[in-house]
């Protein structure tokens, strides 16, 4: 089970399309900022609801080369677009940033290391840039009833998936395709095995919110060959 969890190594972080090199870690950070609200009902008891949202990235590693710290240096007013992702593009993050802080230290005998904290400016996309695909030339037939069956067609078209955790989504897809269908995980599995099943939902529309409490996938048809699956979290 191990070998499917994502190690350290294999995430990497990068700035304008630039990989920032021999980075020992990094990591991502969400915040909210709570308001103390008064209620009749709660007593003596605190109540908070959430108000602005952020979030921020921080990472250290080597200095092979100072040419790229000076560069950050000389740019710190800089907007860049951060990318957050594991070495085979399942899951990116992407969003705009501003150099909060860089400190760099070295000691007699050492290699010299850096840090750098990266604020987080609007919204950080999820991007599913990476879509499972069932082989084969096949299409996605509405059945009526809330029914789907996997159709093989004479043309050039594939369904593409992929998966979500449980949550609030604002779900863009780019790319020429058909209805976007809403699978639990065991309808899921049955449309694989069977070549039916039953949808919780279904969009015609390439932009749409969602929600829902429970893991789930989404399918659809891919008449383009070039699509992809933006999923940006709704906080």
């Amino acid at each position: 089970m191990l070998s499917k969890m994502i190690h350290g190594e294999n995430l990497t972080l990068s700035l304008n399309g630039t990989i920032i090199a021999a980075a020992k870690s990094c990591s991502l950070k969400f915040d909210q900022s709570l308001l103390e609200v008064a209620s009749p009902v709660s007593g003596a008891d605190t109540m908070y609801v959430p108000t602005k949202h952020g979030w921020s990235i921080s990472t250290d590693g080597l200095c092979a080369t100072m040419a790229y710290m000076n560069s950050l240096l000389r740019n710190r007013t800089t907007k860049y677009t951060i990318a957050f992702c594991d070495s085979d593009l399942r899951m990116t993050f992407t969003g705009d940033c501003y150099i909060k802080s860089i400190a760099i230290s070295g000691s007699i005998g050492k290699i010299v290391t850096y840090s750098i904290e990266l604020q987080g400016s609007g919204v950080l996309s999820n991007n599913m840039q990476k879509l499972s695909l069932v082989k084969g030339r096949y299409d996605l037939v509405d059945n009526g009833a809330g029914s789907i069956a996997l159709k093989q067609v004479n043309r050039t078209s594939n369904v593409r998936q992929f998966s979500l955790s449980r949550g609030r989504y604002l779900i863009k897809i780019v790319g020429d395709i058909g209805p976007c269908y809403i699978l639990p995980p065991e309808q899921y599995s049955k449309i694989l095995s069977e070549g039916v099943c039953s949808y919780v939902s279904k969009s015609s529309n390439k932009e749409f919110s969602l929600y829902t409490g429970y893991d789930f996938y989404i399918m659809f048809a891919d008449y383009g060959q070039g699509s992809r699956a933006i999923a940006n979290p709704i906080l």
